[in-house]
Order: C-alpha cells, then structure tokens, then sequence
C-alpha cells in the first residue's frame, strides 16, 4: 500500500515585509480536499468498497480482513458508514437526475429475468431465485 502525503507551503513576499506601511502578502497553496470530511479514504479507496460489495458481492467484513492485510486498520462499521456517505454525498445528485430524466418517458422497459443462485456464501440453498 503507498502512502500519498500533501504538503500546504505558505510563501511570503520579502519586498512587502521590508515595507511595514504594507500588510505582509502570504500566499499559501491549497491541499485536495478529502471525498469524506475528516476521513483517510481516499476517492479511490472509496470506488474500491463500493465496487467490491456492489460489484463483486464482498460483504463489508471480508473487506476489513483485506485492507488489514494492506495495513489499514479499519473495522466494518467504519467502510459501511463510507458506503452511506458516498451513496448520499456524490451519487444521490446522480441517481435524482436519472430519476428525472426516466419519469419524463411515456414508457420504461425493464429486464425482469431470474437467476439462479448456485453457490451462496451464506449456507442457504442455491434453488432460491434472484432478480
């Protein structure tokens, strides 16, 4: 796992401080902001949890497991309250202006077909169905 570390510099103008009739000119650079306000995920942390609990059906603990082995120490409650966030931070603008843009249509067609389960994870019978 690499570690990405930012680090803000504030310059300031040496020919400002000589003249004191001036206020002193600082210009400081500014760090990315983080996706999560006082959180150590990273937007590509966060695409990772996402993708592999929607994308890859890998439940939250299993994922704590991993990133333990990468070094991060986190715990299931943490990644699922990045999950909640995300969901309502970034794609709630997204899923609404889908939402508009579908209700707008006279018609909607949707795939209702069945699937099978074979090899469920949690011990049940792979005979349910799903959508």
């Amino acid at each position: 796992m690499m570690k990405v570390q930012h680090i803000e510099h504030a310059y300031e103008c040496k020919d400002c401080k000589v003249d004191s009739s001036q206020p002193a000119q600082i210009k400081r650079g500014k760090a990315p902001q983080p996706a999560i306000q006082r959180s150590i995920a990273s937007p590509s942390v966060l695409a990772k949890v996402i993708y592999d609990k929607f994308a890859q059906y890998l439940p939250l603990y299993r994922q704590v497991k991993e990133w333990n082995r990468y070094g991060l120490n986190t715990n299931d409650k943490n990644l699922s309250n990045w999950v909640i966030r995300v969901a309502h931070d970034w794609l709630l603008p997204v899923y609404e202006r889908m939402k508009e843009l579908m209700m707008a249509k006279s018609v909607l067609h949707v795939d209702e077909t069945y699937g099978q389960i074979i090899n469920r994870s949690d011990g049940k019978s792979g005979k349910s169905q799903c959508v």
